[in-house]
């Protein structure tokens, strides 16, 4: 054995009996706790249950109930009464300045009858294409297409320049 393998043998040793000694102060550690708990069942075991007396609840004398006093009648309170005049009239229906399509504005201006007035279908919405001039134009062009390259072209060369200095260093 040459001499490392003797300290590595010798710091071995070491650990071993601190780990021994370890194990026996959890060894007396158990035999105390084992010993109170043997302890506290026996003292358990000495205890005599208590005996609780029964309560007796008495019973609640009911009344019979053919014989119950009827109650009396709730009278409701006299309301005093509301003259009500002929004079009232109507207010004229709103209709907004604002610009409504006209089925909607004839809709408004009808007066309340007694059936609802019909739905009226919303018209589909209007899909159609963007106009070329937009579709085509410079400043589109430029926003989507030319700037997205470039900064994929700067920062592909950026990463290349940043491996290549941390490579010669």
């Amino acid at each position: 054995m040459n001499e490392q393998e003797r300290a590595e043998f010798q710091h071995l040793k070491n650990l071993h009996q601190l780990l021994e000694a370890q194990l026996k102060q959890l060894g007396t550690k158990v035999d105390d706790l084992e010993n109170k708990l043997q302890q506290k069942s026996s003292d358990l075991n000495k205890l005599q249950p208590i005996e609780i007396p029964s309560l007796e609840i008495p019973k609640l004398e009911t009344s019979d109930p053919i014989h119950a006093p009827t109650p009396k009648p709730i009278t409701p309170p006299i309301l005093p009464k509301i003259l009500v005049t002929s004079n009232i009239r109507e207010a004229p229906p709103v209709i907004p300045t604002t610009n409504l399509p006209e089925s909607l504005l004839q809709l408004k201006a009808r007066a309340p009858s007694a059936q609802p007035p019909p739905l009226v279908e919303p018209a589909p919405p209007n899909f159609t294409k963007p106009d070329e001039t937009e579709k085509g134009s410079f400043e589109m062009r430029l926003g989507t297409y030319w700037f997205v390259r470039a900064g994929i072209v700067l920062l592909l060369t950026g990463m290349a320049f940043f491996a290549r200095y941390a490579y010669q260093n």
